[in-house]
């Protein structure tokens, strides 16, 4: 795996491949990928406010970690309706859950669950109210105002069940994002996928995103404030035919696209991190790409391209670099460049042409 963070356009770069291309695409392409966590990754997720029994030592609220790295979350705190501070370290990772309970002893009569920290002063109230998670700079990272009316749900907490949000990359205040959950005799799914758990990744304005080719599994592509994650499979991108997934703009006329890679695993043989400018969404479309490797002890910085509809892919074979390295390709006219960089600083392209 790998994390990246990504700015805007710009460079010299050095001489290129090919003619094609009136209009194309820019963009990212990798088959597994994560970033830096941001504090705003971390969202409530799950409340149980209103038990069957009656008895608020069953309370709890859940947290879920949407981005794609571990967060430390030591000394944030749970305010407003309840009170609990999150001891030091605690961290979630990636689509981790963690539960924090009015009483663990009843809570693990009940349920389990990876994570389950308590126990947390005060009560949920069963009417509604605000629920804050502050981080340890006492910044709110996120609020839940709920409520026992509509939009909310309704009907499932009065028969004892959780509430639950659907689509945790949407507004988790916005009550029509949540669900009760059902069968209500169950109470809810604490450390576990919500009931109606549906998510829905938001991709950022004017950016597009897609599997090209044959993939395992869909890939997804989002933002967290100026760092972009992708995440996707494929067998590789090379050959007649690339499989992987492609988070792009569209390009008309000259631009370029660059991307630090800050760190990268050893996930698959042909797993890379790449920039790359390409024609279409064809699996077997032409494109030129800057490619970071995993592999040690060989060049795993190259320039790769396609020049005709299902021609075979070659490539410029660069240095062999530990992370973080920045990658950069430019379209200037007909040509189709590539370059790389340890700094990111404009003197430091080097030509990979």
């Amino acid at each position: 795996m790998f994390s990246r963070r990504f700015s805007a356009p710009k460079g010299i770069l050095c001489r290129g491949v090919g003619r094609w291309m009136s209009a194309a695409s820019v963009g990212l392409m990798l088959t597994l990928a994560t970033v830096f966590a941001a504090d705003s990754d971390i969202v409530i997720n799950e409340i149980m406010y209103n038990p069957e029994s009656g008895d608020p030592l069953e309370q709890y609220v859940e947290l879920y970690n949407t981005g794609s790295d571990s967060l430390n979350i030591s000394g944030w705190a749970l305010a407003e309706g309840i009170d609990f501070t999150f001891p030091a370290g605690t961290s979630m990772g990636p689509g981790d859950y963690l539960v924090v309970t009015k009483s663990q002893t009843t809570f693990l009569q009940y349920y389990a669950a990876d994570q389950v920290l308590g126990d947390f002063e005060g009560e949920l109230s069963v009417t509604g109210e605000t629920l804050q998670l502050v981080n340890g700079s006492a910044t709110v990272v996120d609020a839940v105002t709920y409520s026992a009316v509509a939009p909310w749900p309704v009907e499932g907490p009065d028969f004892g069940a959780s509430i639950g949000v659907v689509n945790p990359y949407a507004d988790n205040n916005d009550g029509g994002n949540w669900a009760a959950h059902n069968p209500p005799e169950e109470g809810g799914t604490p450390g576990s996928a919500n009931y109606g758990f549906a998510p829905e990744i938001p991709v950022p304005d004017g950016w597009y995103s897609s599997d090209i080719g044959f993939v395992l599994a869909e890939g997804a592509f989002r933002q967290s404030g100026d760092i972009f994650a992708v995440t996707g499979s494929g067998a590789d991108i090379w050959g007649i035919e690339d499989g992987m997934r492609f988070a792009y703009r569209k390009l008309s006329g000259d631009g370029s696209i660059m991307a630090r890679v800050v760190t990268l695993d050893y996930t698959a043989l042909h797993g890379k991190a790449a920039v790359m400018i390409r024609q279409s969404l064809d699996a077997d479309s032409p494109n030129v790409a800057v490619v970071k490797k995993p592999n040690k002890g060989a060049a795993n910085v190259t320039r790769s391209y396609r020049l005709t509809v299902g021609g075979g892919t070659a490539e410029t074979a660069g240095p062999a670099f530990s992370t973080p390295t920045w990658l950069k390709v430019e379209r200037i006219g007909d040509q189709f460049i590539g370059s790389y960089s340890l700094t990111g600083e404009e003197s430091s392209w080097i030509d990979l042409g």
